[in-house]
């Protein structure tokens, strides 16, 4: 399958034909894949594996040596951070020279500002006691605004390389945690 960059002969991203024709049914494809799916581990799953040791480690580590002043908690942040300085790194060094394509889009980062923005606006609207109206229109903001943030960020997160690919199914799973906020939000405005 050919990697369809930005460059290529399609709408321009700022044209009213690439959100109404080429993005929604880009997404549909996206989100309907039959693509059958391996079941073993995929490819960065070690990777997965290295991020949680060295997050650990910096957990681990850092409240003994801010707090004790422990040197084993000093290390052992140490080594957390290197480690995960040095997958950052690699990952932005991966994809040096590289466009972003609309084939690697990240669609997990597009749905969670998408969604963050609605949460923004509903939770100002509900924070504000706004009217109806009123509120209707700060969550639309908020949801333009998340979805010309989820367009850039799934563009733009590309050039970290396969960092972003691996958080990236991580966003998507935090929407579902934003949508139960925004049902705790909406229905506390309701029944006040």
């Amino acid at each position: 399958m050919k990697k369809i960059t930005l460059n290529d002969k399609h709408p321009n991203l700022l044209s009213i034909e690439f959100h109404t024709h080429l993005f929604p049914g880009f997404l549909w494809n996206r989100l309907r894949s039959k693509e059958r799916r391996g079941s073993g581990f995929n490819s960065s799953f070690e990777l997965y594996i290295i991020l949680i040791i060295c997050i650990t480690l910096i957990t681990i580590g850092v409240p003994p040596a801010v707090y004790s002043r422990s040197i084993a908690g000093w290390i052992s942040s140490g080594i957390g951070a290197a480690g995960l300085l040095a997958m950052i790194i690699n990952s932005i060094a991966s994809s040096l020279g590289e466009s972003p394509s609309i084939n690697d889009f990240l669609v997990g980062f597009f749905f969670f500002f998408v969604t963050a923005g609605l949460t923004a606006g509903i939770f100002i609207s509900t924070l504000e006691h706004y009217p109806f109206f009123q509120s209707l229109l700060i969550s639309a903001a908020g949801l333009i605004a998340g979805y010309a943030l989820g367009i850039l960020s799934g563009f733009g997160l590309q050039y970290i390389g396969w960092i972003a690919a691996l958080l990236d199914p991580l966003a998507g799973l935090m929407v579902f945690g934003m949508l139960v906020l925004d049902m705790v939000l909406l229905s506390g405005a309701l029944f006040s």
